[in-house]
């Protein structure tokens, strides 16, 4: 079985050679990106210089398009003069580009056609616009069209309106409610079209005159959104939306607050509580028997008494009246009069009905939020003293106290705690799946003794002899192995880089225009669970306050943490409680409060009851309000752009992205100063700086190639962005209380691998896709018994899904998803630590032996050291093209690690896999806690 040495020595060769091209590369691409920054720097610089009176900046032959792209920054930012458009274009005309872009718009490259849209928008001459408004009629991709509409009104090519509306008949929606936006740039001049087009009794231009009537006031798309809605048609929900959202006082008439359209009748009764006054409140109350919006006229009494707190009082003797006759009403004004304890304990008023109509009915997360947060001693005291009067009277409501109050207030009333309900079932693996288990351990294990004993076991042969070819034989299977994985690590590492080049093309033409112009991008609700997060929350908070994003909320989840958290988030930001408890799409445990600033909007935290990470994230799904979800993890910091280079993948696909996941690299040793990086820098701790090179090449030589393939199954819990129906279809994340009463410690994988199910067998066309430049920042452990419950974490998640759903594997039922993802992980992630670890034992077992013959340990180098060193550095190469995180010298030391981390670290971390894989089987459960510091500041 000896291997030609010549031929591992060519591997070898070609392996260095990928080496130092990769390194070569790395330092290249440093220099590259400085060079042109500092081009960039001058072009600005230089066009800058002209408007203050100065020359042009000469339009130089081999950095046009950097020029070109500096200028197009400029008139993102400011109304360009006409001396200055028509000196650039002149420029342009004269070195002849403006033939070779015209060309381009109808190249065979979508990337080319696109790139071409838009460089031509930024002149806006005859020619160019003719050649747009042709290709505008012509172009299959609605993604290109919707460039090539941008690059028109860019150019303020007005005769180009009747065109682009046009192309709004039969296109699919969410081209056409982009395409709105856009042509909404045409400002007056669409005006006067739509009311040409309206007096002409044209009714495919009532899309236009809604979202019209949403950015604009103008008197005649009023009336016709007013008339939309008295219709009745398609048309008049979206007309009674844009009404509530700037017109509200249109609303307020009795046709819209009798409508027989109860979504339409909730938006008139809500926008009615905008005039807060006893009037308005009196007929809100006189609306609660309405049980189709009884939700929505609850809110309403909230908002009223949040700007006119005199009016509570009767809000309680409306709910006293309701008690003995209308039990429905009643629990309607508990949930409103509940937040608000503390107004009626403050000014000495009995509250004590209340009191017992909530713990009669249970509703006690409220009471014990209000303890939680309350920080008034006098309040607390009290109100355990109405409590006790309340039990004195009626003892039976003891009961329901010890299940709802936390164990410090229920010792001051007196009260033996409840016991605590039972843990939440994990993913359970039965007796058949845990004798498969077993049984493919010792397949691992065992295999390669039977084939040696198959294939070239000799009679009669000594103990010695058989141990040394035996061991032999390991070694090469091992190298043979560690070829295998290593070449699929290689292939993605390609698919990459193809992925990675088209990302590139594709933002480099994003256009602040494009990209800000409203409902480009859809709307998003950050969803950010914490538990024990007091070091690090508000940095966090921080740093989702600051994205460069114009539609998002952020929806902070406090999971029952015992420690400050809570209290630390809600001082940070001034926040208040609330009373919107929206209904529970999706099953979670109870949520106790909701807290919300006036100062920050967007900004809401939950307080809920424990239930885990991923009971925690279905309760921010539930109070979400957008189409799209992205969940951060709250020891994390996002980038300013970083939620819009992720959400730029929608728009970069005609597929549904479904799912998307960005970046991920270490924070451990950079700089944080209220809640941004200053400063960018590997980790100081070498346990660290070792998962810094991991993380490069597991999310740019792995899930970047995954997702090329279209065949991603793991989107990191640390950054993610999903789409909400789909989600919801599906039943949301895998907990004990919701879907299949199941928990399991991988629920970002989980849910990943359930949506492309769920896709599949629904024969949808969709993609789960991965952002190369949407960068999250996390803290990494920096001990090892944080990284070794980290990774047995992450191994028993991996094997829990792999057996949920193990239908899928080898099943072209779901495509590569089948064929290709689900089979690497069942042989390599599953399997692989087994032949990993015995086969560096084996090694070892050689080496000490003199086994080792100069072929085998030419073939082992080269297979599992000098490979796996060419797979880190093309890795860290990619991750570090066209930015400069780490200076020159850092790089060296990543460099170095990249090389150090197959002397021990990889062989460890296998060694903690195949440990994980048999504490599943011993019925090890739980989350594992990790020791944080915090950002460094």
């Amino acid at each position: 079985m000896d291997v030609d040495i010549l031929a591992v020595l060519v591997l070898i060769a070609v392996l260095v050679l990928v080496n130092i091209l990769s390194v070569i590369a790395l330092f290249a691409g440093k220099h590259w990106f400085r060079a042109r920054y500092l081009l960039q720097a001058d072009f600005r610089e230089g066009f800058h210089g002209y408007l203050g009176g100065g020359s042009l900046p000469i339009l130089p032959k081999r950095h046009f398009k950097v020029y070109l792209l500096e200028y197009s920054r400029l008139c993102d930012e400011i109304v360009v003069p006409s001396e200055l458009k028509d000196a650039v274009f002149l420029e342009f005309r004269a070195r002849g580009l403006d033939k070779k872009w015209q060309k381009a718009l109808v190249s065979g490259r979508a990337t080319s056609r696109m790139e071409a849209a838009s460089i031509l928008s930024l002149f806006g001459d005859e020619a160019s616009v003719s050649l747009l408004m042709e290709r505008m009629e012509t172009e299959k991709s609605l993604l290109i069209r919707l460039r090539i509409a941008h690059a028109l009104v860019r150019s303020n090519a007005v005769q180009a309106i009747p065109v682009i509306c046009r192309t709004l008949t039969g296109g699919k929606a969410w081209y056409r409610y982009r395409l709105i936006e856009i042509v909404l740039g045409f400002g007056s001049d669409l005006r006067e079209y739509l009311e040409e087009r309206l007096d002409a009794g044209d009714p495919a231009v009532l899309p236009l005159v809604l979202s019209f009537g949403r950015r604009f006031i103008n008197p005649t798309i009023l009336e016709h959104l007013v008339k939309a809605v008295h219709s009745g048609g398609e048309f008049a929900l979206q007309a009674a939306k844009i009404l509530a959202e700037r017109y509200p006082e249109y609303l307020n008439e009795a046709t819209f607050l009798g409508h027989s359209d109860p979504e339409i009748r909730s938006l008139a009764w809500a926008s009615l509580a905008r005039i807060p006054n006893a009037e308005t409140l009196g007929r809100l109350l006189g609306t609660l028997g309405d049980k189709e919006i009884s939700r929505r006229i609850t809110e309403a009494i909230g908002d009223v008494l949040r700007r006119t707190p005199s009016l509570l009082p009767s809000v309680m003797s409306a709910f006293r009246a309701a008690v003995p006759v209308d039990p429905i009403r009643a629990d309607a004004l508990s949930d409103v009069l509940a937040s608000r304890l503390d107004y009626f304990i403050y000014g000495g008023q009995p509250v004590n009905e209340l009191l017992a109509f909530l713990i009669t009915r249970k509703r006690l997360a409220t009471l014990d939020s209000f303890f939680h947060s309350n920080r008034n001693a006098k309040i607390e005291e009290t109100l355990v003293d109405l409590l006790q009067a309340i039990i004195r009277a009626r003892p039976a409501l003891a009961m329901a106290l010890a299940s709802g109050l936390n164990a410090t207030i229920l010792e001051k009333l007196g009260i033996p705690a409840a016991p605590q309900p039972k843990k939440r079932n994990h993913l359970k693996i039965s007796v058949t799946q845990k004798l498969f288990l077993w049984i493919l351990a010792a397949f691992c294990i065992l295999f390669p003794i039977g084939a040696f004993a198959l294939f070239r076991f000799v009679p009669g042969e000594g103990g010695l002899s058989f141990i040394s070819r035996y061991v032999l034989f390991y070694n090469y299977m091992f190298a043979y192995y560690s070829i295998a994985i290593n070449s699929i690590y290689f292939i993605l590492l390609v698919m990459s880089i193809f992925g990675l080049v088209r990302q590139l093309r594709i933002w480099a033409q994003a256009r602040a225009s494009f990209l800000l112009a409203d409902r480009m991008l859809p709307p998003v609700s950050l969803i950010v669970p914490a538990f024990r997060e007091e070091n690090s929350i508000v940095d966090s908070v921080r740093s989702l306050l600051s994205l460069d994003y114009s539609q998002v909320e952020i929806i902070v989840v406090c999971d029952g943490s015992p420690d400050a958290t809570l209290s630390r988030i809600t001082d940070a930001f001034s926040m208040e409680r609330s009373d919107v408890l929206p209904p529970a799409v999706l099953p979670s445990a109870p949520v106790r409060g909701v807290y919300r600033s006036e100062k920050y909007p967007y900004l809401v935290v939950l307080d809920k009851v424990n239930g885990g990470k991923a009971d925690a994230l279905n309760a921010g799904i539930n109070f979400a309000r957008h189409d799209y979800l992205c969940c951060v993890d709250a020891d994390s910091l996002l980038e300013s752009d970083s939620l819009l280079k992720i959400m730029y993948q929608v728009v970069s696909t005609d597929k549904e992205l479904v799912a998307c996941g960005g970046n991920i690299l270490p924070v451990n040793g950079c700089s944080v100063r209220m809640g941004a990086i200053e400063k960018y820098a590997p980790p100081k701790n070498p346990l660290a700086r070792f998962q810094t090179v991991e993380y490069l090449r597991a999310f740019l030589a792995g899930r970047m190639g995954w997702a090329y393939l279209n065949s991603l199954l793991v989107i990191s819990g640390a950054f993610g962005v999903f789409r909400r129906d789909r989600v919801i279809e599906i039943g949301g994340y895998l907990t004990g209380e919701g879907t299949g009463k199941l928990d399991t410690v991988g629920e970002d994988m989980e849910l990943v691998v359930r949506l492309a199910r769920h896709m599949r067998e629904k024969k949808l066309r969709f993609k789960i896709g991965y952002a190369f430049n949407a960068n999250c920042w996390t803290e990494v452990p920096e001990d090892f018994g944080s990284l070794n419950r980290q990774r047995n974490r992450w191994h028993r998640g991996l094997i829990e899904i792999l057996l949920y759903h193990r239908k899928c594997a080898f099943n072209p039922r779901y495509g590569l998803l089948g064929l290709v993802g689900f089979p690497y992980y069942w042989i390599f992630e599953l399997a692989g630590p087994f032949l990993e670890t015995a086969g560096w034992l084996a090694a070892i077992i050689a080496g000490v032996m003199g086994f080792l013959n100069p072929s085998v340990l030419l073939l082992l180098f080269a297979s599992t050291i000098v490979f796996g060193t060419a797979i880190s550095t093309a890795s860290l190469a990619i991750g570090e093209f066209r930015v400069m995180y780490y200076s020159p010298r850092e790089t060296i030391k990543l460099l170095v690690f990249s090389i150090l981390e197959n002397f021990g670290f990889r062989q460890v971390m296998s060694i903690a896999r195949v440990f994980a894989y048999f504490s599943i089987l011993l019925g090890s459960r739980g989350w594992g806690l990790m020791k944080r510091k915090g950002f460094s500041s």
